[in-house]
């Protein structure tokens, strides 16, 4: 996927890293919870483009985007990378934490089992 057209207002981007809890991640789990607080409001556009056009083309295409919350009476459409193994998906796990100027332990890195980043539908995003 790619991101053609990014247009934004005052409603933040969401970066969540999710976990199945208490079990080191792994393929085609069902449940998931935000990983010990690992989520971010992104308000800088910069940054917000930034995020957005290296996520589209990273996500997972068959799971995203997808409606799957709300805040503040706004829906939020998600764009998910689940891990896999023999993936990019500690590639992708790396250039998100680089892009977010955090770190995290080796043993957090095993745990987290996918990355969700949202945007809200007052947006206009074209992806193809």
């Amino acid at each position: 996927m790619k991101l053609i057209e990014l247009k934004i207002d005052k409603n933040p981007l969401t970066v969540d890293f999710m976990w199945k809890p208490n079990r080191k991640r792994e393929e085609d789990f069902c449940y998931q919870e935000l990983y010990k607080n690992l989520y971010f409001d992104i308000s800088d556009p910069e940054e917000i483009t930034e995020i957005m056009e290296y996520f589209v083309e990273k996500c997972d295409e068959g799971t995203s985007p997808q409606s799957l919350w709300e805040y503040k009476e706004i829906n939020y459409q998600t764009l998910m990378k689940d891990y896999k193994e023999n993936s990019d998906f500690d590639e992708v796990l790396d250039h998100m934490i680089e892009l977010l100027n955090i770190s995290l332990l080796d043993e957090d890195r095993n745990y987290i089992a996918c990355i969700d980043v949202s945007f809200p539908e007052t947006w206009k995003v074209d992806i193809i």
